[in-house]
């Protein structure tokens, strides 16, 4: 199966799959993940997280005024961060009530295999230029963060004037997209009414939310016999394999699941 709208949420892949059920039955799939780590190692992963991508969007005012006037008048731009800056402490802990409720713990064969993995953190922080993990993660911790945890991001904010120079505006609208990435056991409809009560209870009901979309994690237990075939098939044509127990990155992979 080949399918060119995972960017935009694979909207017409739930369809897809409902429709050819007996043409994707199988014993074991394999996704179109491949290749090799940092170290030049063969990787296999065996799910993905979910997400729940969402647009948040404020307006005060009608059009834009000049910003002599935000003296009295309100500012779109400013509304929207604090809704967004409520979101996270400086810790990056989500805040949203009940937002880690329905999250699955790792099983005792997953911790093993997380053991097993040897990340290469002095080569990952060289790579992109940082002198520590968020938080200062590193070991044990880091992986736990890297496979298990749920995150908040902000992919991009948009008000007011960007342009060259200077150009003095209140901004009479302003909107913010955010990726919340998902693992086993959260799901996008629960986190999306979840974030509407925490905006509400916070006095941000003028926070719309015009857009989202999402789907839930998935993933291949490590003990699966399927995991065990991948692994001697490996070693006979690249030798070593390192097996992540789940991706950062998202998929509709539940579909298949």
């Amino acid at each position: 199966v080949v399918e060119g709208e995972e960017e935009i949420g694979s909207v017409n892949l739930p369809e897809y799959t409902e429709k050819n059920t007996d043409f994707i039955t199988a014993d074991a799939g394999i996704w179109e993940f491949g290749g090799s780590g940092i170290d030049g190692k063969q990787e296999a992963w065996l799910g993905l997280k979910g997400i729940f991508f969402v647009e948040l969007e404020v307006e005060r005012l009608n059009r834009n005024m000049h910003s002599a006037s935000a003296c009295v008048f309100p500012s779109a731009a400013s509304r929207l961060v604090w809704a967004v800056n409520s979101l996270k402490d400086e810790n990056s802990r989500i805040l949203i009530d009940g937002f880690y409720d329905d999250i699955k713990p790792f099983t005792e064969a997953e911790i093993s295999a997380m053991k097993k993995i040897e990340i290469h953190e002095d080569l990952l922080k060289k790579e992109y230029g940082i002198d520590e993990f968020l938080n200062g993660l590193t070991g044990d911790d880091l992986k736990r963060a890297y496979y298990g945890d749920p995150t908040a991001n902000i992919c991009g904010l948009t008000s007011g004037y960007q342009g060259k120079g200077s150009m003095t505006v209140l901004p009479a609208k302003a909107s913010c997209k955010i990726d919340f990435r998902l693992v086993e056991g959260m799901h996008p409809d629960v986190v999306h009414k979840k974030l509407r009560k925490h905006l509400d209870d916070r006095g941000f009901t003028d926070v719309k939310i015009p857009y989202f979309e999402g789907y839930p994690a998935a993933k291949t237990p490590v003990d699966h016999p399927f995991v065990e075939i991948v692994e001697r098939a490996n070693s006979k044509v690249f030798g070593d394999l390192k097996i992540h127990i789940t991706s950062p990155g998202s998929g509709p992979l539940y579909l298949f699941n």
